[in-house]
């Protein structure tokens, strides 16, 4: 909120006069200092009333004879309604309109120490409009930079174009995106995150403008910063927010203090905080529903769109850079069947079992997705086909040993294997592998078949 010695400076010397002054040397004062009234204080310099151009204009309509030798206390106005330094520019507003005057002195312990006039607030306001409204174009540009849902480029968005709304120099955001740091973005800032994060969390959701941190002043920041807690809904990450402190932007190195004046600070502040709080809610709300749709939520592995989208990247890596790597198709056998009669819940349990060791017995920089029902496909990278194939038959082997169907029957596994051979279509790849499941099911099942080159013929493992 803005306070009345934010518009006129309370500190430079102030015009007086003395009642017994004569109205014409007091006019003549006010002409040469170009202004619209004066205080009249006594001996003490206290205040006692105003002499204004009205008071004399009025005096003058009434008799213009008199003026002459008229002294200032015979038409000046005795009762002084003032203000304090600390009145609001709106409680001063408001007082000049119900009181129709458009001069105010400042006065602090009966003493004037400034004279605020309608002008000065007229002023004011109308800065202020313009800062608003510029602040409210630059984030009308913000918004539109704001294409994207994800959360790094909303970051990257927000310090290319959030400094310029507060003609700020330096900028730090930082968004709890439910990793193991905090998503971070700096333009310019040398201060310490933690530094910021408990400068941001000591008001709560309010924003502060206080002195810099210490880390901030030890990497050259000096002055104030403006630390603006960006309150984010929890749970939007798929867990609760255990650190919303970590949600707020800092921007600090201004090039005037007096710029930044409350009303337009708490404007900007506002438009900020709504913006990036909501776009970061929808971008991470995005980022959980993408996750969601890539995690198999019976199995937790990866899905089958999760897989096309691997499978695209290691195929246009692999025709770069002509690295093998190898798919193989997995399906339970007669799998139907145990649902139709042990029920659902004894097959759910038969695929929890098998994501398990699929996940157990392969590298990390593979990849293990359910295709679908009770097929899976594991993804290996530089891996040629007689790597893979003693792998996945290994596998098999565990399967047999220590997955059982609910009536204590072994669960078996047949699979088919495909080496890659400069397919640009990741799907003709899987139609080999597919094709070679098919030949490993015709050939009696729980046995795995490698698809062999396009020029040679088929090979299968042996049964168990």
């Amino acid at each position: 909120m803005t306070h009345i010695e934010d518009v006129v400076s309370c500190t430079a010397d102030i015009v007086t006069v003395s009642p017994w002054e004569l109205v014409a040397d007091a006019a003549r004062v006010m002409g040469d200092r170009n202004i619209g009234a004066v205080v009249v204080v006594d001996e003490e310099h206290q205040a006692v009333g105003v002499l204004s151009e009205r008071d004399i204009l009025r005096q003058f309509g009434r008799n213009p004879q008199t003026l002459a030798g008229m002294r200032v206390e015979e038409i000046m106005t005795a009762n002084v309604i003032s203000c304090s330094r600390g009145a609001t520019l709106a409680h001063v507003n408001r007082l000049m309109v119900d009181k129709r005057i458009r001069h105010l002195p400042i006065v602090e312990n009966g003493k004037p120490v400034a004279m605020v006039s309608s002008r000065d607030v007229m002023a004011h306001q109308l800065k202020a409009m313009e800062g608003m409204r510029d602040a409210a174009d630059r984030m009308a540009k913000l918004l539109k930079c704001f294409k994207t849902l994800s959360v790094e480029e909303v970051l990257e968005a927000a310090a290319s174009e959030v400094p310029n709304v507060f003609q700020a120099a330096r900028f730090t955001m930082s968004f709890d995106d439910g990793k193991d740091s905090p998503a971070l973005c700096r333009r310019g800032c040398p201060g310490s995150v933690e530094d910021l994060a408990v400068s941001a969390a000591g008001d709560g959701p309010v924003p502060v403008r206080r002195p810099v941190p210490d880390s901030c002043r030890r990497g050259g920041c000096s002055g104030e910063c403006v630390l603006i807690p960006l309150t984010v809904p929890e749970g939007v990450h798929g867990h609760t927010c255990a650190r919303p402190e970590m949600n707020f932007v800092c921007l600090c190195g201004w090039p005037s203090e007096e710029d930044l004046t409350p009303d337009q600070l708490q404007y900007k502040v506002a438009l900020v905080q709504d913006i990036l709080a909501t776009t970061l809610y929808n971008a991470a709300r995005f980022h959980e529903t993408h996750r969601r749709s890539m995690i198999d939520a019976l199995t937790g592995v990866w899905t089958r769109r999760a897989l096309q989208a691997r499978l695209h990247d290691e195929v246009q890596r692999s025709v770069r850079y002509r690295g093998p790597f190898c798919v193989a198709f997995l399906d339970v056998d007669h799998f139907k069947s145990v649902n139709d009669t042990l029920g659902h819940a004894a097959g759910d349990t038969v695929l929890r079992g098998l994501a398990d060791i699929l996940s157990e017995g392969t590298r990390t920089t593979d990849m293990v997705a359910r295709y679908g029902g009770d097929e899976f496909v594991v993804l290996m990278p530089q891996t040629h086909l007689d790597e893979c194939l003693l792998v996945i038959n290994r596998l098999r082997e565990r399967v047999v040993g220590e997955l059982a169907h609910a009536d204590g029957r072994p669960v078996t596994l047949s699979g088919g294997l495909a080496a890659w051979e400069g397919e640009t279509r990741e799907e003709d790849l899987l139609a080999r592998a597919d094709a070679a499941l098919y030949q490993a099911k015709d050939a009696g099942r729980n046995r795995i078949v490698a698809a062999a080159p396009a020029a040679g013929r088929t090979e299968s493992s042996s049964v168990s």
